[in-house]
């Protein structure tokens, strides 16, 4: 039933382009590698697949992994060699800007059916999991962010549980790439806030070009984390000489976010 109504709801969104959009130069790209357009269509159900799982409820978590495997089955790839894949492009600009500039147009069309598929800011009650050093990031690890209001931000809320201990610390990592104009004032900021029984601990950081970021954050020895809440905001500087419209994605990828315990009896 979960799969059926993916199914529907994806026929109903996608809309009839005629002749397909063609990246012109596939020359380079490794066999090894998803090629342009497969990447694009991938890409393109992948993000519609983030922004339906929105609507799911904190109970039906679970779903959310079904319906990525789903666009995994759908394109006959699985996640080490999407993962891989997207690693190449990252590695390549342009051929990587090639695709989103496809797809922004694949997307611009539809920005009002897609708009009420937005995905809600709740995060689901679970337990995360064990050991001295675990990736607890229980969300997407690719996201693709716009200047548009609807779609500038990542935002979660992380309940603590009894695989938290006193004085753990946390890093929240990931890659960002700035998909044109390296010119432009860009950035976003990224932070990371952790309630303890005793106080609140926070850490942030601004993403201003293009590479790896890691948000480090410590408890104080005997201070037990009670939630962890943090967010990215994308938000290009206003300039006059700065078209709005011209103003380029933000792609974040290969997001953990990794809880370390501190010596414990």
């Amino acid at each position: 039933m979960v799969m059926y109504k993916l199914i529907k709801r994806t026929k109903t969104l996608l809309f009839p382009i005629g002749v397909a959009l063609l990246i012109a130069c596939t020359v380079g790209v490794p066999s090894n590698i998803i090629q342009p357009q497969e990447m694009e269509d991938l890409l393109y159900d992948y993000h519609l697949m983030q922004a339906m799982a929105g609507d799911l409820k904190s109970n039906e978590k679970y779903k959310r992994q079904l319906y990525e495997q789903y666009v995994f089955d759908k394109h006959h790839v699985d996640e080490a060699l999407f993962d891989s894949s997207l690693a190449w492009y990252m590695r390549n600009t342009k051929e990587l800007e090639a695709i989103y500039k496809n797809l922004n147009t694949r997307f611009s069309a539809q920005k009002e059916e897609l708009a009420t598929y937005i995905r809600p800011d709740e995060r689901a009650n679970r337990q995360a999991p064990t050991g001295d050093s675990v990736n607890i990031w229980e969300d997407y690890r690719l996201f693709r962010l716009s200047h548009a209001p609807l779609n500038n931000k990542v935002l979660f809320t992380l309940p603590a549980d009894t695989t938290f201990y006193a004085g753990d610390s946390f890093e929240w990592k990931l890659n960002a790439r700035f998909l044109g104009d390296a010119e432009k004032k860009l950035q976003a900021v990224i932070s990371l806030t952790t309630l303890t029984d005793k106080d609140t601990i926070g850490n942030s950081c601004l993403i201003t070009s293009s590479g790896s970021y890691s948000l480090p954050l410590q408890c104080h020895p005997g201070h037990t984390p009670k939630e962890l809440v943090g967010h990215i905001y994308y938000y290009p500087i206003h300039s006059d000489s700065i078209n709005q419209d011209s103003i380029p994605d933000l792609l974040l990828s290969d997001i953990t976010l990794m809880r370390y315990h501190s010596n414990k009896e």
